[in-house]
């Protein structure tokens, strides 16, 4: 899973990167999605993916003026998806979390750097815990091709 945007498992990476863009249920034109809201592609590209997730009902169309804004519909029974997909990586965190708060040892430091912390891809973690006088980090690699179903 690609934790800058689990839906891309699933569906193409436009219309994933789309539809996590539009999640948090705020309205966007084409060219706000690609210079506000991440969505890397050409507005021309995220008009024509638009306008094929209006045509299937998952994104809703309104007229500002003479602006075109669109909205993940909510009514429509796969939005969930998307809105789930959107907290993955802070699911994935607490995840991390939650394993961590485990261990029988306290680590006295963890930090998570790399693409994870920065929304992007796989991640770096490093834990450092105290095994009598001597200090081991422990070190984790993420791969973003692994899956979080692994870990879990």
């Amino acid at each position: 899973m690609q934790l800058q945007n689990p839906l891309r498992a699933i569906c193409p990476a436009l219309e994933a990167d789309v539809l996590i863009a539009l999640a948090d249920g705020r309205p966007s034109t084409p060219g706000a999605l690609v210079r506000e809201r991440g969505v890397h592609a050409s507005i021309s590209g995220v008009r024509r993916c638009l306008e094929r997730l209006e045509e299937n009902g998952v994104v809703d169309v309104g007229h500002v003026g003479n602006r075109v804004e669109y909205s993940l519909n909510t009514r429509h029974m796969l939005a969930g998806l998307a809105v789930e997909a959107s907290k993955a990586t802070e699911r994935f965190i607490q995840f991390l979390s939650d394993q961590i708060s485990r261990w029988s040892e306290r680590p006295l430091q963890v930090t998570l750097f790399g693409s994870a912390a920065a929304r992007v891809g796989g991640c770096v973690m490093t834990a450092r815990t105290v095994a009598g006088a001597r200090l081991e980090d422990a070190l984790v690699f993420l791969e973003a091709a692994e899956t979080i179903d692994t870990l879990i």
